[in-house]
């Protein structure tokens, strides 16, 4: 709900955006609440990512290379490498030049698109840190609207009990 929000706020609504998200989603609970909500807010959502981490049946888009999904997407989500559920290793260095957030990498990314990652972040491999102070990162935004939503959340339970 938080990206979802940060999605809103920032873009103006959800409907239509498109977002792309990138990394270990197998191990995701991030990506696997946006397959649900995508739907019922009007967004849509694809993935990209080595093979080891993207589920074996995808319920969305993929995109092989990166470059090509950040073209598509008005906003890229890196997700974390959970390198401790993996059976075999996979390459961190390999991992950053082909699938991290870099100066570099983000260039196919539209100046008026989003990047978005919801924590903890392994900076150097997702995202580097000259990322975070790209003006398109809403990184530490999420943080504080996970806040506000969870304030919310609270609220509307506290409310219901009366």
């Amino acid at each position: 709900m938080l990206d979802a929000y940060t999605l809103r706020k920032h873009l103006g609504t959800c409907a239509g955006q498109k977002l792309l998200i990138v990394g270990d989603v197998r191990h995701s609970r991030v990506a696997a609440s946006h397959f649900e909500l995508a739907e019922q807010l009007g967004y849509e959502v694809a993935l990209c990512g080595p093979k080891e981490f993207l589920p074996a049946q995808s319920p969305c888009r993929v995109f092989a290379s990166l470059k090509e999904g950040l073209q598509w997407a008005t906003a890229a989500m890196a997700l974390r490498v959970q390198l401790e559920r993996h059976e075999h290793q996979y390459s961190l260095a390999d991992y950053r030049d082909q699938y991290g957030f870099t100066v570099k990498n983000l260039q196919s990314l539209s100046d008026k698109a989003l990047i978005m990652h919801p924590g903890p972040i392994n900076q150097g491999t997702e995202l580097d840190s000259e990322v975070l102070k790209d003006p398109r990162c809403k990184v530490l935004d999420q943080v504080s609207n996970g806040v506000l939503i969870r304030q919310s959340l609270i609220q509307m339970t506290l409310k219901e009990g009366e």
